[in-house]
Protein backbone atom coordinates (compact mmCIF):
# COMPACT_ATOMS: atom_id res chain seq x y z
CA UNK A 1 0.00 0.00 0.00
CA UNK A 2 1.35 3.06 -1.14
CA UNK A 3 2.07 5.34 1.93
CA UNK A 4 0.68 8.87 2.20
CA UNK A 5 2.04 11.38 4.05
CA UNK A 6 -0.17 14.78 5.88
CA UNK A 7 0.74 17.70 3.92
CA UNK A 8 1.72 21.10 5.81
CA UNK A 9 1.21 24.23 4.85
CA UNK A 10 3.22 26.29 6.16
CA UNK A 11 2.54 29.31 4.44
CA UNK A 12 -1.13 28.93 5.93
CA UNK A 13 -2.07 32.56 7.77
CA UNK A 14 -3.99 32.68 10.50
CA UNK A 15 -8.01 33.56 9.42
CA UNK A 16 -10.86 34.62 11.26
CA UNK A 17 -13.57 34.28 9.15
CA UNK A 18 -11.79 33.95 6.06
CA UNK A 19 -9.88 37.32 6.50
CA UNK A 20 -6.41 37.38 7.47
CA UNK A 21 -4.34 39.08 10.09
CA UNK A 22 -3.67 42.12 7.46
CA UNK A 23 -6.91 42.18 6.69
CA UNK A 24 -8.20 42.28 10.05
CA UNK A 25 -5.80 45.33 11.14
CA UNK A 26 -7.45 46.75 7.04
CA UNK A 27 -11.28 46.31 8.40
CA UNK A 28 -10.35 47.74 12.38
CA UNK A 29 -9.21 51.00 10.17
CA UNK A 30 -12.45 50.67 8.38
CA UNK A 31 -14.81 50.49 11.06
CA UNK A 32 -12.72 53.50 13.03
CA UNK A 33 -13.02 55.82 9.75
CA UNK A 34 -16.90 54.72 9.37
CA UNK A 35 -17.27 55.57 13.39
CA UNK A 36 -15.31 58.70 12.43
CA UNK A 37 -17.97 59.82 9.77
CA UNK A 38 -20.83 59.16 11.60
CA UNK A 39 -19.89 61.21 14.07
CA UNK A 40 -19.82 64.27 11.94
CA UNK A 41 -23.71 63.92 11.30
CA UNK A 42 -26.45 64.95 13.23
CA UNK A 43 -27.90 62.66 15.71
CA UNK A 44 -31.49 63.64 16.02
CA UNK A 45 -31.57 63.07 12.04
CA UNK A 46 -33.78 59.91 11.13
CA UNK A 47 -34.84 57.89 7.79
CA UNK A 48 -38.01 56.23 8.60
CA UNK A 49 -37.49 55.63 11.81
CA UNK A 50 -33.84 54.56 11.35
CA UNK A 51 -30.96 57.35 12.41
CA UNK A 52 -29.40 58.46 9.51
CA UNK A 53 -25.95 57.87 11.41
CA UNK A 54 -26.58 54.15 11.55
CA UNK A 55 -27.58 54.18 7.66
CA UNK A 56 -24.01 55.58 6.85
CA UNK A 57 -22.19 53.47 9.49
CA UNK A 58 -24.03 49.98 7.59
CA UNK A 59 -23.35 51.79 4.01
CA UNK A 60 -19.32 52.74 4.89
CA UNK A 61 -18.89 49.33 6.75
CA UNK A 62 -20.24 47.42 3.62
CA UNK A 63 -17.98 49.76 1.08
CA UNK A 64 -14.97 48.82 3.25
CA UNK A 65 -15.69 45.27 4.18
CA UNK A 66 -15.68 44.24 0.47
CA UNK A 67 -12.08 45.22 -0.80
CA UNK A 68 -11.12 43.24 2.65
CA UNK A 69 -13.22 40.23 1.79
CA UNK A 70 -12.07 40.84 -1.92
CA UNK A 71 -7.73 40.50 -1.18
CA UNK A 72 -8.44 37.59 1.21
CA UNK A 73 -9.30 35.42 -1.95
CA UNK A 74 -6.89 37.07 -4.45
CA UNK A 75 -4.19 39.75 -4.04
CA UNK A 76 -4.71 42.85 -4.92
CA UNK A 77 -2.85 43.18 -8.54
CA UNK A 78 -5.25 40.38 -10.00
CA UNK A 79 -8.51 42.25 -9.20
CA UNK A 80 -7.05 45.27 -10.45
CA UNK A 81 -6.38 43.55 -13.82
CA UNK A 82 -9.56 42.49 -14.06
CA UNK A 83 -11.18 45.58 -13.43
CA UNK A 84 -9.09 47.13 -16.07
CA UNK A 85 -10.05 44.07 -18.29
CA UNK A 86 -13.95 44.81 -17.31
CA UNK A 87 -13.60 48.45 -18.41
CA UNK A 88 -11.02 48.24 -21.62
CA UNK A 89 -11.36 44.89 -22.71
CA UNK A 90 -7.76 44.80 -23.11
CA UNK A 91 -4.98 42.35 -21.02
CA UNK A 92 -1.41 43.42 -20.90
CA UNK A 93 0.86 41.07 -22.78
CA UNK A 94 3.70 40.07 -20.64
CA UNK A 95 6.70 38.33 -21.50
CA UNK A 96 9.11 36.92 -18.85
CA UNK A 97 12.78 38.66 -18.97
CA UNK A 98 14.89 34.98 -20.08
CA UNK A 99 17.99 35.20 -22.26
CA UNK A 100 18.31 31.62 -23.72
CA UNK A 101 22.06 30.13 -23.94
CA UNK A 102 23.16 32.57 -21.18
CA UNK A 103 25.90 30.80 -18.63
CA UNK A 104 23.53 31.05 -15.99
CA UNK A 105 20.38 29.45 -17.63
CA UNK A 106 20.71 25.57 -17.39
CA UNK A 107 18.56 23.00 -18.88
CA UNK A 108 18.45 19.31 -18.22
CA UNK A 109 16.48 16.38 -19.07
CA UNK A 110 15.75 12.42 -17.32
CA UNK A 111 13.12 10.21 -18.84
CA UNK A 112 10.15 8.41 -16.34
CA UNK A 113 11.73 5.01 -17.38
CA UNK A 114 15.84 5.95 -16.47
CA UNK A 115 14.33 6.92 -12.76
CA UNK A 116 11.61 4.31 -12.26
CA UNK A 117 15.25 1.81 -13.21
CA UNK A 118 16.90 3.15 -10.16
CA UNK A 119 16.66 1.22 -6.71
CA UNK A 120 14.12 3.12 -4.10
CA UNK A 121 17.61 4.06 -1.91
CA UNK A 122 18.75 6.07 -5.53
CA UNK A 123 15.85 7.39 -5.92
CA UNK A 124 15.30 8.95 -2.80
CA UNK A 125 19.25 10.27 -3.09
CA UNK A 126 18.25 12.07 -6.60
CA UNK A 127 15.35 13.82 -4.76
CA UNK A 128 17.58 14.47 -1.86
CA UNK A 129 19.88 16.33 -4.40
CA UNK A 130 17.04 18.02 -6.19
CA UNK A 131 15.50 19.53 -2.89
CA UNK A 132 18.74 20.42 -1.54
CA UNK A 133 19.57 22.51 -4.83
CA UNK A 134 16.31 24.20 -4.61
CA UNK A 135 17.32 24.95 -0.74
CA UNK A 136 20.31 26.80 -1.73
CA UNK A 137 21.12 30.25 -1.48
CA UNK A 138 19.35 31.95 -5.00
CA UNK A 139 18.37 29.12 -6.30
CA UNK A 140 15.14 28.24 -8.15
CA UNK A 141 14.09 25.09 -9.83
CA UNK A 142 11.52 24.73 -12.23
CA UNK A 143 10.51 20.72 -13.51
CA UNK A 144 8.78 20.92 -17.13
CA UNK A 145 6.85 17.90 -17.91
CA UNK A 146 5.16 18.19 -21.46
CA UNK A 147 1.75 16.05 -22.11
CA UNK A 148 1.54 12.68 -22.77
CA UNK A 149 1.38 13.26 -26.64
CA UNK A 150 4.93 14.31 -26.53
CA UNK A 151 5.81 10.47 -25.35
CA UNK A 152 4.83 7.00 -27.73
CA UNK A 153 4.29 5.39 -24.00
CA UNK A 154 3.81 7.01 -20.11
CA UNK A 155 7.62 5.65 -19.34
CA UNK A 156 9.27 7.22 -22.24
CA UNK A 157 7.71 10.76 -20.88
CA UNK A 158 10.62 13.07 -20.55
CA UNK A 159 10.99 15.80 -17.55
CA UNK A 160 13.42 19.34 -18.12
CA UNK A 161 14.65 20.38 -15.12
CA UNK A 162 15.29 24.05 -15.45
CA UNK A 163 17.17 26.57 -12.89
CA UNK A 164 19.34 29.87 -13.53
CA UNK A 165 22.77 28.86 -12.22
CA UNK A 166 26.61 28.96 -12.90
CA UNK A 167 27.99 26.38 -15.09
CA UNK A 168 30.13 25.07 -12.32
CA UNK A 169 26.76 24.82 -9.85
CA UNK A 170 25.34 22.62 -12.79
CA UNK A 171 27.74 20.58 -13.81
CA UNK A 172 27.86 19.67 -9.63
CA UNK A 173 25.02 18.52 -9.71
CA UNK A 174 24.90 16.60 -12.98
CA UNK A 175 28.04 14.66 -11.27
CA UNK A 176 26.16 14.60 -8.42
CA UNK A 177 22.68 12.85 -10.43
CA UNK A 178 25.10 10.67 -12.36
CA UNK A 179 26.78 9.41 -9.11
CA UNK A 180 23.24 8.20 -7.92
CA UNK A 181 23.44 6.21 -11.37
CA UNK A 182 20.48 8.54 -12.67
CA UNK A 183 21.32 9.23 -16.65
CA UNK A 184 20.80 13.43 -17.04
CA UNK A 185 21.35 15.00 -20.38
CA UNK A 186 22.26 18.57 -20.79
CA UNK A 187 19.68 20.50 -23.31
CA UNK A 188 20.65 22.93 -25.57
CA UNK A 189 19.18 25.93 -26.75
CA UNK A 190 18.38 24.79 -29.91
CA UNK A 191 16.22 21.74 -28.60
CA UNK A 192 14.57 24.11 -25.84
CA UNK A 193 13.48 26.51 -28.40
CA UNK A 194 12.43 23.67 -30.74
CA UNK A 195 10.11 22.07 -27.38
CA UNK A 196 8.44 25.51 -26.35
CA UNK A 197 7.98 26.42 -31.03
CA UNK A 198 5.72 23.26 -30.32
CA UNK A 199 3.81 24.61 -27.44
CA UNK A 200 3.75 28.61 -29.11
CA UNK A 201 3.00 27.31 -32.61
CA UNK A 202 1.13 23.51 -32.10
CA UNK A 203 -0.14 22.82 -35.32
CA UNK A 204 2.95 23.81 -37.17
CA UNK A 205 5.24 20.46 -37.23
CA UNK A 206 7.68 22.05 -39.33
CA UNK A 207 10.87 22.58 -36.98
CA UNK A 208 13.18 24.10 -39.52
CA UNK A 209 10.83 26.84 -39.88
CA UNK A 210 11.94 28.20 -36.25
CA UNK A 211 13.32 31.38 -36.41
CA UNK A 212 16.92 32.03 -35.80
CA UNK A 213 18.37 32.02 -32.16
CA UNK A 214 17.49 35.80 -30.98
CA UNK A 215 16.65 35.26 -27.22
CA UNK A 216 18.41 38.42 -25.86
CA UNK A 217 14.88 39.68 -25.46
CA UNK A 218 11.48 38.48 -23.98
CA UNK A 219 9.14 39.62 -26.76
CA UNK A 220 11.52 37.39 -29.04
CA UNK A 221 9.38 34.71 -27.61
CA UNK A 222 6.82 36.09 -30.28
CA UNK A 223 8.95 34.77 -32.82
CA UNK A 224 7.89 31.37 -32.09
CA UNK A 225 4.26 32.26 -32.46
CA UNK A 226 4.21 31.05 -36.14
CA UNK A 227 0.30 32.16 -36.23
CA UNK A 228 0.16 34.94 -33.95
CA UNK A 229 -2.36 33.93 -30.31
CA UNK A 230 -5.68 35.60 -29.39
CA UNK A 231 -5.54 36.58 -25.94
CA UNK A 232 -9.16 36.08 -23.29
CA UNK A 233 -10.10 36.26 -20.25
CA UNK A 234 -10.61 32.46 -19.50
CA UNK A 235 -7.88 31.15 -22.12
CA UNK A 236 -5.59 31.84 -24.85
CA UNK A 237 -6.00 30.35 -28.78
CA UNK A 238 -2.94 29.91 -30.49
CA UNK A 239 -2.67 28.52 -33.62
CA UNK A 240 -6.26 26.46 -33.88
CA UNK A 241 -5.73 25.58 -29.87
CA UNK A 242 -7.86 26.33 -27.07
CA UNK A 243 -5.39 26.86 -23.96
CA UNK A 244 -6.31 27.06 -20.45
CA UNK A 245 -3.80 27.07 -17.43
CA UNK A 246 -4.64 26.89 -13.47
CA UNK A 247 -2.60 26.92 -10.33
CA UNK A 248 -3.53 25.27 -7.28
CA UNK A 249 -4.93 27.36 -4.59
CA UNK A 250 -5.16 25.07 -2.11
CA UNK A 251 -2.67 22.05 -1.72
CA UNK A 252 -4.06 18.24 -0.87
CA UNK A 253 -4.53 17.33 2.59
CA UNK A 254 -2.06 14.07 2.31
CA UNK A 255 0.36 13.59 -0.74
CA UNK A 256 2.37 10.52 -2.10
CA UNK A 257 4.85 9.45 -4.27
CA UNK A 258 2.74 9.30 -7.54
CA UNK A 259 0.34 11.75 -7.27
CA UNK A 260 1.24 13.66 -9.60
CA UNK A 261 2.35 10.63 -12.04
CA UNK A 262 -1.51 9.48 -11.42
CA UNK A 263 -2.61 13.37 -12.32
CA UNK A 264 -0.60 13.01 -15.75
CA UNK A 265 -2.02 10.12 -16.80
CA UNK A 266 -5.93 11.48 -16.82
CA UNK A 267 -7.52 11.25 -20.25
CA UNK A 268 -6.71 15.38 -20.96
CA UNK A 269 -3.67 16.85 -22.85
CA UNK A 270 -2.40 18.77 -20.01
CA UNK A 271 1.17 19.69 -19.34
CA UNK A 272 2.40 20.50 -16.05
CA UNK A 273 5.53 22.71 -14.36
CA UNK A 274 6.62 22.58 -10.33
CA UNK A 275 8.51 25.24 -9.17
CA UNK A 276 10.71 24.41 -6.15
CA UNK A 277 12.58 27.36 -3.92
CA UNK A 278 14.16 28.35 -0.70
CA UNK A 279 11.15 30.63 1.90
CA UNK A 280 12.56 32.80 3.80
CA UNK A 281 13.20 30.98 7.10
CA UNK A 282 13.44 33.73 9.79
CA UNK A 283 10.06 35.02 8.73
CA UNK A 284 8.37 31.34 8.87
CA UNK A 285 10.23 30.77 12.05
CA UNK A 286 8.53 33.59 13.19
CA UNK A 287 5.14 32.68 11.71
CA UNK A 288 4.99 29.11 13.74
CA UNK A 289 6.22 30.57 17.05
CA UNK A 290 3.25 33.63 16.86
CA UNK A 291 0.75 30.72 15.74
CA UNK A 292 1.84 28.22 18.42
CA UNK A 293 1.83 30.90 21.17
CA UNK A 294 -1.94 31.82 20.01
CA UNK A 295 -2.94 28.00 19.92
CA UNK A 296 -3.14 27.59 16.29
CA UNK A 297 -2.15 24.36 14.30
CA UNK A 298 0.15 26.26 11.50
CA UNK A 299 0.57 23.99 8.40
CA UNK A 300 -2.17 21.38 8.45
CA UNK A 301 -5.21 21.23 6.23
CA UNK A 302 -6.20 19.11 8.80
CA UNK A 303 -6.25 19.88 12.43
CA UNK A 304 -6.15 15.98 13.26
CA UNK A 305 -2.99 15.75 11.49
CA UNK A 306 -1.06 18.75 13.51
CA UNK A 307 0.04 16.05 16.36
CA UNK A 308 1.90 13.98 14.10
CA UNK A 309 3.37 17.11 12.99
CA UNK A 310 4.32 18.86 15.32
CA UNK A 311 7.98 17.34 16.13
CA UNK A 312 8.67 18.50 12.52
CA UNK A 313 7.63 22.09 13.06
CA UNK A 314 9.24 22.79 16.07
CA UNK A 315 12.35 21.84 13.92
CA UNK A 316 11.11 24.56 11.74
CA UNK A 317 10.95 26.70 14.18
CA UNK A 318 13.98 26.24 15.73
CA UNK A 319 16.14 26.14 12.45
CA UNK A 320 17.32 22.16 12.61
CA UNK A 321 14.90 21.91 9.36
CA UNK A 322 14.92 23.70 6.40
CA UNK A 323 11.57 24.20 4.10
CA UNK A 324 10.67 24.58 0.48
CA UNK A 325 8.39 26.60 -1.35
CA UNK A 326 6.22 24.70 -4.57
CA UNK A 327 4.17 26.12 -7.00
CA UNK A 328 2.46 23.93 -9.39
CA UNK A 329 0.95 24.88 -12.82
CA UNK A 330 -0.99 22.99 -15.34
CA UNK A 331 -1.97 24.02 -19.06
CA UNK A 332 -4.74 22.13 -21.02
CA UNK A 333 -4.50 22.10 -24.88
CA UNK A 334 -7.11 21.06 -26.97
CA UNK A 335 -8.88 21.63 -30.39
CA UNK A 336 -12.47 23.15 -29.35
CA UNK A 337 -14.09 25.27 -26.81
CA UNK A 338 -16.32 22.13 -26.25
CA UNK A 339 -13.73 19.96 -25.59
CA UNK A 340 -11.57 23.04 -23.30
CA UNK A 341 -14.93 22.46 -21.25
CA UNK A 342 -15.13 19.31 -20.44
CA UNK A 343 -11.35 18.39 -20.07
CA UNK A 344 -11.83 21.08 -17.40
CA UNK A 345 -14.73 19.55 -15.36
CA UNK A 346 -12.21 15.89 -15.73
CA UNK A 347 -8.95 17.80 -14.32
CA UNK A 348 -10.71 19.96 -11.43
CA UNK A 349 -12.97 16.75 -10.41
CA UNK A 350 -9.66 14.70 -10.38
CA UNK A 351 -7.99 17.52 -8.21
CA UNK A 352 -11.07 17.80 -5.45
CA UNK A 353 -11.30 14.34 -5.40
CA UNK A 354 -7.89 14.28 -3.29
CA UNK A 355 -9.18 17.28 -1.10
CA UNK A 356 -6.62 19.97 -3.40
CA UNK A 357 -8.42 23.03 -5.04
CA UNK A 358 -6.79 24.47 -8.59
CA UNK A 359 -7.54 27.84 -9.71
CA UNK A 360 -8.31 28.46 -13.14
CA UNK A 361 -5.84 31.79 -14.37
CA UNK A 362 -8.54 34.06 -15.40
CA UNK A 363 -7.18 37.56 -17.28
CA UNK A 364 -3.93 35.87 -16.45
CA UNK A 365 -3.88 33.09 -19.07
CA UNK A 366 -0.80 34.54 -20.96
CA UNK A 367 1.27 34.85 -17.52
CA UNK A 368 0.25 31.26 -16.79
CA UNK A 369 1.39 30.01 -20.15
CA UNK A 370 4.78 31.35 -19.96
CA UNK A 371 4.96 30.26 -16.20
CA UNK A 372 4.79 26.72 -17.25
CA UNK A 373 6.47 26.67 -20.17
CA UNK A 374 10.70 26.09 -19.66
CA UNK A 375 11.77 29.56 -18.82
CA UNK A 376 12.09 28.95 -15.01
CA UNK A 377 9.55 32.38 -14.32
CA UNK A 378 7.22 32.41 -11.93
CA UNK A 379 4.66 35.10 -13.05
CA UNK A 380 1.76 33.63 -11.26
CA UNK A 381 3.60 33.40 -7.55
CA UNK A 382 1.58 31.07 -6.35
CA UNK A 383 3.39 29.68 -3.34
CA UNK A 384 3.24 26.97 -0.45
CA UNK A 385 5.50 26.82 2.28
CA UNK A 386 5.86 22.95 2.64
CA UNK A 387 8.71 20.29 4.76
CA UNK A 388 11.51 19.04 1.85
CA UNK A 389 9.91 15.52 2.27
CA UNK A 390 6.21 16.82 1.44
CA UNK A 391 7.69 18.73 -1.68
CA UNK A 392 8.87 15.79 -2.67
CA UNK A 393 5.79 13.82 -3.44
CA UNK A 394 5.07 16.99 -5.71
CA UNK A 395 8.15 15.86 -7.90
CA UNK A 396 6.87 14.66 -10.99
CA UNK A 397 8.20 11.84 -12.07
CA UNK A 398 8.82 10.75 -8.15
Amino acid sequence: MTETYTVANLSQQLRLHGVTLPGMALLAVCIGVSLYITSLLASNVSVRGIPLDSIIFMISMCAFLLPVKMTSIRPLKWWRRYLEYNVSKKIPITFPEVEYGHASHSSLRITKRDFAGLSAVQQKQVLDLLTDFAGGDGQSLQVFTPSISFATNKLDREFYIISDTRKNVQNNLIEKLQRACLPVSEVDEISLRKLMYSYLSPTHSNTEAIPPLAMAHANDLLTLCAAGFEQHAQYLFIDGKYVRSFFFQALPPQSYFGFLNRLMEIDCNVSLSTFFRRTNMPHLQETIKRNSHLGIGLGTTKSSGFQSLKADLVKVAKGNTEALEIGMYLTLYVDSQEELESDTVVLLRFIESFGGNLSSATVQELDALMTMLPLNRDLIDSRHIVLPLIAQTFVPFA
